[in-house]
């Protein structure tokens, strides 16, 4: 089986919510459900 890797892009520049993509969710970043 081999690795996989990705490249996510994600914008840090959200006014509603500042840091939104790396605030934790049910212990995770909100990046990492991508």
């Amino acid at each position: 089986m081999s690795d996989i890797m990705a490249i996510i892009p994600a914008r840090s520049g959200s006014k509603g919510i500042i840091n939104k993509n790396i605030k934790p969710l049910n212990g995770h970043p909100l990046l990492a459900y991508s």
